[in-house]
C-alpha cells in the first residue's frame, strides 16, 4: 500500500479555513473496495464525535457522477464556532472517490454564518471529484508537501 497526504494552506490566512487530501493505492479491487466501504461508513459516526458542539448537521452522503469510478460527498454544519456568534459554524465537506485500487480522501473547511447555503461545499467537492488524481498528481512532485510512508 502506498498513501500520499497533502494538506493546504488557509485562505488569506485564516486558521478555520483547511484542506487537505489523501490517496492510498491498494494492491487489488476488492481491497480498496472494502477501504472506501469503511471511509465512507465513517459518517455514522459524525455526530457522536462531534457532540460538543451545541448544533450539529450531518447531511446525507450524496453519490457524484463520474467516469470509471465511484464517488460522494456530504457535508457537516456544526457550531458555534468558539469565540464567534451563534449564527457562526463550521463547514466541513468530505469526499471520496474510488477508482481501480485507489481510494482518494478529500476534506475542505471553513468557518462562516450559518445562513451560508451548502452551495460552496458542494462546489468544492464537485470540483476536486470530476477526474479522480493519483498519488503522484497528489504530490506534484514537492515532497516537502507530502508524506510518503512505505
Amino acid at each position: 500500500m502506498r498513501v500520499v497526504v497533502r494538506e493546504y494552506a488557509g485562505i488569506d490566512d485564516d486558521p478555520t479555513s483547511t484542506a487537505g487530501h489523501l490517496v492510498a493505492e491498494f494492491a487489488d479491487r476488492a481491497t480498496a473496495r472494502r477501504a472506501y466501504e469503511v471511509a465512507q461508513a465513517w459518517r455514522g459516526t459524525c455526530e457522536d464525535e462531534l457532540r460538543e458542539y451545541d448544533r450539529v448537521d450531518v447531511n446525507p452522503f450524496e453519490p457524484v457522477p463520474l467516469t470509471g469510478a465511484q464517488g460522494g460527498w456530504y457535508l457537516l454544519v456544526y457550531g458555534p464556532a468558539e469565540g464567534g456568534s451563534p449564527d457562526e459554524g463550521f463547514f466541513d465537506a468530505q469526499g471520496l472517490v474510488l477508482s481501480g485500487k485507489s481510494v482518494a480522501c478529500c476534506r475542505c473547511g471553513f468557518s462562516a454564518r450559518t445562513t451560508t447555503t451548502r452551495a460552496a461545499g458542494s462546489r468544492w467537492w464537485r470540483q476536486c471529484a470530476r477526474r479522480p488524481p493519483s498519488s503522484a498528481e497528489v504530490c506534484q512532485g514537492r515532497q516537502e508537501n507530502c508524506s510518503l510512508p512505505r
